[in-house]
Formats: C-alpha cells, structure tokens, sequence
C-alpha cells in the first residue's frame, strides 16, 4: 500500500513536469511568433527570420496572412 502510494505521487509528479515543461514550450513558441510578426512589419526577409527564431519558414509565412 505505501510503494502504491509512493507510485502513485511520482506518477503524479513527472505528469505534473512534463505539464510545465509543454506549457514552458508553448509559450516560448507565442513569444517567437511575436517577434518574427514584429520582424515581418519591418521587412525582414523570412529566412533571416528563420534562422533568428526557432520557427520554419512554413510557420513564419503563415504569419504573414
């Protein structure tokens, strides 16, 4: 009963990181896209934009519409 308890708390708990970790992600992605909208506004070509972001290039031209 006290090792199913024990599971249970460290399943619980990587869920819980793995959680963070995606919404860590996630929100890095929306700051990225933030930036390169920014760097389009100011004529900046997609593929310098690629390479200063962690976005594609297939991402960053869907910003464009």
């Amino acid at each position: 009963e006290k090792n199913a308890a024990l599971k249970k708390a460290k399943q619980e708990k990587e869920a819980a990181l793995k959680k963070a970790q995606q919404e860590k992600e996630s929100a890095l992605q929306e700051k990225e896209r933030g930036i390169a909208k920014m760097l389009l506004l100011q004529g900046i070509d997609i593929e310098t934009i690629a390479k200063a972001t962690t976005l594609s290039i297939k991402e960053i031209e869907k910003l464009r519409s």
